[in-house]
């Protein structure tokens, strides 16, 4: 006989159970038992520039080669160019995005372990991806390995939301909270800088949203008709996605599921 009875209780997220008075199964961590996974090759500063000024002509020259041993050094171990500065046929293929830009996106990220970006590159059809490391790398405290590196990608444009969700570590949570915290901008720095800021109101679970740890990420987007409002999200945790709007005196927090802030993400990357 099959025994379908599991061997122990699922965990229970104890705050959010406490504020609906029911057992609420602990969701946080989910996403990260799948985290971004990316086989590309990790560039340093000298690298990408070398791509960037090969990418219309196909090759480097010696001035823009002198004093990047290094960063031609990683290329030519990528398989993206030749000890010359000549693109290889993989590497024309990865920076084509470069030379027939649609859209450029920028995902700019704080966490607690420091701070991280995505870049995007997209053209018609496929994306030039340079990640610097993912929420995973951060939440497991590993950013000191990637200092000043990214990982380059090459992605096609169906699939650029997903890898853009893997990275940021977007996965189901309990959003208790209800309606839009208004605050000083002020407390929202301060909050940033510390987890100890008081939050700014007695609602049970708002003080469980601003007791999480802040992912905040912020999303610009560049086209040829101008760049698009910037926008970003807090995610707290096991407390959900929250839209962010800050300006200089007000900061306001409205939650939403994390299907919504998938849609927002997925529009940023497909509607130019």
């Amino acid at each position: 006989m099959v025994d379908i009875v599991p061997d122990r209780e699922p965990a229970l997220d104890e705050a959010a159970s406490r504020i609906l008075g029911a057992d609420l199964e602990e969701l946080g961590g989910l996403s990260a038992r799948q985290p971004f996974s990316s086989r590309g090759p990790w560039l340093n500063g000298e690298a990408v520039h070398l791509l960037d000024a090969a990418a219309e002509s196909g090759y480097a020259g010696r001035f823009q080669r002198a004093g990047r041993k290094a960063g031609l050094a990683a290329l030519i171990e990528a398989g993206l160019m030749d000890t010359a500065g000549r693109l290889t046929p993989e590497g024309i293929t990865v920076t084509a995005p470069l030379t027939s830009t649609r859209a450029s996106v920028s995902i700019r990220c704080l966490h607690p372990q420091g701070s991280t970006e995505l870049q995007i590159q997209i053209d018609d059809e496929n994306a030039l991806v340079l990640a610097g490391p993912s929420r995973a790398e951060l939440d497991a405290g590993r950013i000191d390995r990637y200092e000043s590196l990214v990982q380059l990608d090459f992605v096609g444009l169906p699939d650029l939301a997903q890898v853009a969700a893997s990275w940021l570590g977007l996965g189901p949570a309990w959003t208790l909270s209800a309606g839009v915290l208004d605050f000083p901008t002020g407390v929202f720095d301060s909050r940033i800088a510390s987890v100890d800021e008081p939050p700014p109101t007695d609602d049970p679970a708002w003080i469980r949203m601003w007791s999480e740890p802040w992912f905040v990420w912020r999303v610009q987007v560049q086209t040829a008709a101008g760049a698009v409002p910037e926008w970003g999200y807090v995610d707290a945790g096991r407390a959900g996605q929250h839209l962010l709007m800050v300006d200089e005196e007000r900061a306001t927090l409205e939650p939403v599921t994390t299907g919504m802030a998938y849609r927002d993400l997925v529009s940023a990357l497909t509607v130019f």
